[in-house]
């Protein structure tokens, strides 16, 4: 029920950040790794949860999502830097105006 919600945003927000040339290329490997994910750990994490209690499988999906953290955190900093080069040529570009 939360991905119904969650899809339609990330979608939009995708296609607003991404540049028209690689849009394509981008949503599809965004399914494929979803698709990935949910034949490869899901079977896995469901399994833990027949196993265990209901704790454990909540804690394996969140153990498997970690790396995005680091790909949002180098997307991130990225954008950041970006917009530091672009604004110190801006400034730049302003006093050499004057």
């Amino acid at each position: 029920m939360a991905s119904s919600v969650a899809e339609p945003v990330y979608a939009s927000w995708l296609n607003r950040n991404l540049e028209s040339r690689s849009r394509a290329t981008v949503l599809s490997m965004v399914s494929q790794s979803d698709a990935l994910d949910q034949t490869a750990g899901g079977p896995v994490v469901g399994w833990i949860g027949s196993r265990f209690s209901i704790r454990a499988p909540l804690l394996a999906a969140s153990i498997l999502l970690l790396p995005l953290l680091v790909v949002f955190g180098l997307g991130a900093a990225g954008r950041r830097a970006e917009k530091a080069y672009f604004a110190e040529n801006l400034e730049q570009e302003d006093t050499r105006r004057l």
